[in-house]
């Protein structure tokens, strides 16, 4: 998965004026995770990570999750009624109870 830096950016400075009132300069840069994890502990900043990275221990590191609304996408299937294999058709079945069950108005 891509990460996007723009985004990312975006993020980190929210946090940083809800934290610090003010926004703060991010320059992006490539670090290995370890490498950023020890500069944090060290009170260089904060650092956006995954959720991989809890069961590594970081001296001085505190881990604290962000909440954010469930990502959710509209997910189309087109078929012809004609070629619809008895396989595809429990698939589809089961995509739209699926897709009812996880709905959001």
């Amino acid at each position: 998965m891509a990460i996007n830096e723009t985004r990312v950016i975006r993020t980190a400075n929210e946090i940083a004026t809800i934290l610090e009132g003010r926004p703060r300069l991010i320059i992006p840069t490539q670090v290995h995770r370890d490498t950023l994890m020890h500069l944090v502990g060290l009170g260089f900043g904060i650092a956006l990570t995954r959720s991989c990275a809890l069961g590594v221990y970081y001296p001085g590191v505190i881990y604290r999750p962000i909440s954010a609304p469930e990502p959710h996408a509209a997910v189309y299937a087109i078929w012809r009624p004609e070629t619809l294999s008895p396989e595809a058709s429990v698939l589809l079945a089961y995509a739209q109870a699926e897709g009812r069950q996880g709905a959001v108005e």
